[in-house]
């Protein structure tokens, strides 16, 4: 039984690992969206599959497709 509780704190602390850097990545990219918007520079978003690029005047153009999206974000779950 001690085996299994040794693996058990293992996996644990991988999915802690994993979390945070999920949350490294996903903060990253907020703020990288951020300072476009400040500095007048375009950005792009995935929504459904779809690449688009948004310019600062909240224009946005289709700059193509994602096969199989495994995690979509969209720019609505982002407040700044």
């Amino acid at each position: 039984m001690a085996r299994k509780k040794d693996t058990d704190s293992e996996d644990a602390l991988l999915g802690i690992g994993l979390l945070a850097l999920l949350g490294l990545a996903i903060n990253a990219a907020v703020k990288a969206q951020k300072k476009a918007k400040e500095n007048d520079v375009p950005y792009v978003i995935e929504e459904d599959g779809i690449l688009y690029e948004i310019s600062p005047n909240g224009n946005r153009k289709k700059i193509g497709t994602v096969k199989n999206p495994r995690y979509p974000i969209t720019e609505s779950e982002f407040k700044f």
